[in-house]
This record gives structure tokens, C-alpha cells and sequence, in this order.
């Protein structure tokens, strides 16, 4: 008798010796993660890396229906864990082969806490085998999984990130087509010989502020895409996030500048579109402050508000009205200190609406005071102060109010703070004077 022989028969004389118990505590302690099914789904044994890897106890589970232990998230509406695993159990029942499956998202459930169930979410790679019995009917399923729910989270996380810098990456190409079509659109009135000095400053300014404002957050995209796409696979996820931050960051104020830009192009060009209509002021300011909050926030900025509740309907552009509003309160949270008080007050004055917002900020040096509505004007302290600011918001708020027949001005004193003043009519003077005509 050769040596392998020899090997397979003192195997044999050792495993008829074994007791049962023996084998379950084998089956107990393999490393993977399986459970025994019989053919009507009840669970009949379990290996302890799958009790630790699902979060449930042997003696809890043994016996019951498998669904029953695991059934599907009530929680997520799309779950098809236990239909998927249903199907592929029938198949190993109908076919007697092996099942492999596509990895599932399988949710397990916590231990419950004040009554309530809660499920953590899981991704498996499963695989269900059958056991024969001496006259080859299916007497047990092998039902065998690879808990990969890391890799599943950590691809979606790659995916997120790949979305995000190629939606942000369009972005800024849309953003540079604009810019090259509204130079395009300034070029074509140069042909006007009386426009050109006008259109050539214009430009200029544009160059100018382009210069110092636009290149920073393009150089910034530039250099976090580049990062992102060069060395992704060397950054952590919190690294990534941080590229990702700071360029959807610089986005946002080449969005801001050239808004403003335009803007200052149509009032320029008197092309500044006016629809006005019968509106109320008080929820038009209310909208400016909401949407100021994060400043207000991150600054702690007291905003107090004294407006007339009884203030009248107005004609005027509610866009416009807003864009002045916004244009003034932006500046008094900027230039102010963290912690100090913006008031805002609304009122009546004869045939007039007046807003005020005052703050407690650096104010405006009484040298440069009559410059404040000029174009693409900053205080030397406001300079010191912020760095970002285009110096348009004023004269843009100026041009509209004065189109409407009102009035904008101030009160300053630096380092003590300042008050803007915005004088409506309440009734807009262009249906003012179609009334008068009778055309109204």
C-alpha cells in the first residue's frame, strides 16, 4: 500500500470517530461568512464571522425563516434585497448548481433602541450552493457571502467626486464663453464713432479690475482641477473634498464679478430692462435678509429691523429694487466689525418711500466721500478691509434709483460707521407721466 493510501485511510478510521459536535464547531470557526439553510428557508447554522458581520446571535436566529431575521428596509422604498435573494435560492432549488449573485445592497438590522428598529446600510457579494442527500435531492442551501460594503461606499465616493469636477469644469466653460460673447457684443459698438471714446474706458476698467479680480479664482480652478486630475489617486477623501471646496468656492465669485459686470454694462449702455409693477417692500426686504444670512451668521451680525407694517403699495421693478437693497446691506455686513448691529428702517415720507440701513463699521474717509457712486470706486480703509469687491455695487444702485426719479445718498464718519438712505416715489415717474398724459 502506497503512502497516500496509507494517508486517506487513517483519515477515514479519524473522521468515522468524529462526534457531530465536532463539525459543527468546525463549520463554526471557519473564517467566511456562511449560513445553512434548509430547502424552505429556515436557518439552521451559522458561522461566527457571519454573526459578528451581520450583528445577530446564534441562538436568536436558529430556526427562524431567514426573511424573517433579515427582512428587507422599510426605510429605503427601492430595496430589492430579499426579492434578488429569494429568486436566487428557487434557482439553486430548481437547477441543483450553484447561484452566484451581483452584489446586493442588503441592510441589516440593529439591535433595536426605545422600540424602534434600525437598519445599517450593507453591500454583499453572495453566492448560494447546494447539499445533497444520498438520493441527490437538495437537502441544505450553502448560503455564502463577502460583506464589500467599503469598496461599494468608497467607489461611490470616487464617482461623486469625478461628477462634481467635471459638472464644475463645464461650468467654467460656459462662464468663459459668456465672457468672450459679451466682448464680442462691446466690440460691435465701437462702429459707433460717438460711443467709442466711452466703450475704449469701458473696456479699460474692465481690463483693469479683470486683472486683479478674475485671474485669482480662474488660477485657483486651474490648479485644484489639475490637482484633482493629476494626483486624485494619492489624496485622501478629505484632501479631495478640500480641492473640490475651493473650487466650487472660486466658481462662486467669478459668478458674483461677472454679474456685476454685466450690469454695469447695461446701465452704461442705458440698457438696464424696466419692468415695474405694483409690489410691497416688506417681503422683498425680508427675501434680501434671508438670503444675506450666512453673511449675517458667520459675521454675528445683529440685524434690527424697524419697518412700517403699514408702508403702501408702490410701482416699481421689484429685480431692481432688490438688487439696490441687497447692494447696500451687503456692503454694512462687509465693512462691518463681528458682533456689531445693522439697522434697517422702512417709512413713509409724503409721496415717498424712505429705506435706511445704518452700521457701525469703518465708515468712509471725508476726503474720498464724493467718490462713493463712482464706477469701480473703494475706499483706501474698505480696500485694507476686503480685498474681493468690484466697486460697482453703488454705482449700479445709484443709476436705478435715479432712473426712478429717487434719490440715494449717505452720512459717514470713519471708524464710526455710515448710513445709506434710499428716497422711492411710490409712484414710478415713467406711469407717473403716462397717467398725466392719459395713457394710464
Amino acid at each position: 500500500m502506497d503512502k497516500r493510501k496509507r494517508v486517506e485511510n487513517v483519515g477515514a478510521k479519524t473522521s468515522s470517530k468524529l462526534p457531530l459536535s465536532v463539525y459543527r464547531n468546525i463549520f463554526e470557526s471557519v473564517p467566511g461568512l456562511y449560513l445553512i439553510l434548509t430547502p424552505d428557508f429556515t436557518i439552521v447554522g451559522a458561522s461566527d464571522a457571519y454573526l459578528k458581520a451581520t450583528n445577530t446571535i446564534r441562538e436568536k436566529i436558529l430556526g427562524k425563516p431567514l426573511f424573517e431575521v433579515f427582512p428587507d428596509n422599510p426605510n429605503d422604498p427601492h430595496a430589492t434585497g430579499v426579492a434578488n435573494l429569494t429568486a436566487s435560492l428557487h434557482n439553486v432549488l430548481r437547477k441543483k448548481k450553484p447561484d452566484t449573485m451581483a452584489v446586493q445592497k442588503y441592510d441589516i438590522p440593529l439591535p433595536k433602541t426605545n422600540n424602534h428598529k434600525e437598519f445599517e446600510v450593507r453591500y454583499w457579494s453572495p453566492l448560494n450552493s447546494p447539499v445533497f442527500d444520498s438520493h441527490k435531492k437538495v437537502a441544505l442551501i450553502i448560503h455564502s457571502v463577502i460583506d464589500v460594503t467599503e469598496f461599494i461606499e468608497l467607489e461611490q465616493t470616487k464617482q461623486e467626486q469625478l461628477e462634481i469636477t467635471e459638472q464644475l469644469r463645464e461650468q467654467n466653460k460656459l462662464f468663459q464663453a459668456q465672457m468672450e460673447q459679451t466682448a464680442k457684443e462691446l466690440e460691435a459698438h465701437e462702429k459707433n464713432e460717438r460711443e467709442l471714446r466711452e466703450i475704449d474706458t469701458l473696456k479699460a476698467d474692465f481690463v483693469e479690475i479683470a486683472s486683479h479680480q478674475l485671474r485669482t479664482p480662474l488660477t485657483s480652478i486651474k490648479w485644484s482641477t489639475e490637482e484633482l486630475l493629476s494626483n486624485r489617486s494619492n489624496l485622501s477623501k478629505q484632501q479631495q473634498d478640500h480641492y473640490v471646496e475651493q473650487i466650487h468656492s472660486s466658481n462662486e465669485r467669478m459668478i458674483a464679478l461677472i454679474r456685476e459686470l454685466l450690469d454695469i454694462s447695461k446701465v452704461d449702455q442705458e440698457n438696464f430692462t424696466t419692468s415695474a409693477e405694483l409690489v410691497w417692500l416688506p417681503p422683498i426686504l425680508n427675501q434680501v435678509l434671508e438670503d444675506s444670512a450666512i453673511q449675517i451668521e458667520q459675521k454675528l451680525i445683529i440685524v434690527n429691523q424697524d419697518i412700517d407694517p403699514n408702508l403702501p403699495m408702490m410701482f416699481f421693478d421689484p429685480v431692481q429694487i432688490r438688487l439696490v437693497f441687497q447692494n447696500i446691506l451687503i456692503n454694512a455686513i462687509k465693512y462691518s466689525s463681528p458682533g456689531q448691529t445693522v439697522n434697517v428702517g422702512v417709512k413713509r415720507q409724503g409721496q415717498d418711500i424712505v429705506i435706511s440701513v445704518a452700521d457701525n463699521g469703518c465708515g468712509i474717509p471725508k476726503e474720498q466721500q464724493a467718490k462713493v457712486f463712482s464706477k469701480f470706486f473703494r475706499a483706501d480703509n474698505a480696500r485694507e478691509l476686503s480685498s474681493d469687491g468690484t466697486g460697482v455695487g453703488l454705482y449700479i444702485a445709484k443709476a436705478i434709483v435715479d432712473d426712478a426719479g429717487g434719490k440715494l445718498w449717505f452720512e459717514s464718519s470713519e471708524n464710526k460707521g455710515s448710513t445709506f438712505y434710499i428716497k422711492i416715489p411710490i409712484r414710478y415717474k415713467q406711469f407717473a407721466k403716462k397717467e398725466d398724459n392719459g395713457q394710464g
